[in-house]
């Protein structure tokens, strides 16, 4: 049976067995850390407008900190919904999909900072 991981939970067990230790270490090691602060998120926000956005300090206007804000939050989300649907998967927990197509996608960052309950380091 296929899943969003692309395993079922036996497999997945079964894989990850496989993963030599030291790529493991060299994952969990550099692994993306996201954001606990002001400071991270600032760092994180800069590396995405000098980074994606091929911008620095001196021509950062609106529009690229925007897409780098947004980006500094996809990335957290994309981390933790990696998480989510690998431990959905080991549990083999039943899923109940839902697809609205009533959205306003200029709440879209506003939301995403909610989500991940990170809006007050985000002021």
């Amino acid at each position: 049976k296929r899943t969003a991981t692309g395993f079922g939970a036996g497999e997945i067990k079964s894989v990850e067995a496989s993963i030599p230790e030291p790529q493991r270490e060299a994952w969990a090691r550099n692994q993306p850390k996201g954001f606990a602060n002001k400071d991270d998120f600032q760092r994180e926000v800069v590396r995405h407008v000098e980074t994606p956005r091929a911008r620095s300090m001196f021509n950062c206007d609106e529009t690229a900190a925007y897409s780098a804000t947004g980006l500094t939050f996809r990335d957290r989300l994309i981390t933790q919904w990696n998480k989510t649907q690998q431990r959905q998967t080991l549990t083999d927990a039943k899923r109940v999909y839902y697809l609205s197509l009533e959205f306003l996608m200029g709440r879209a960052l506003d939301n995403a900072m909610l989500n991940v309950g990170m809006k007050d380091i985000a002021k």
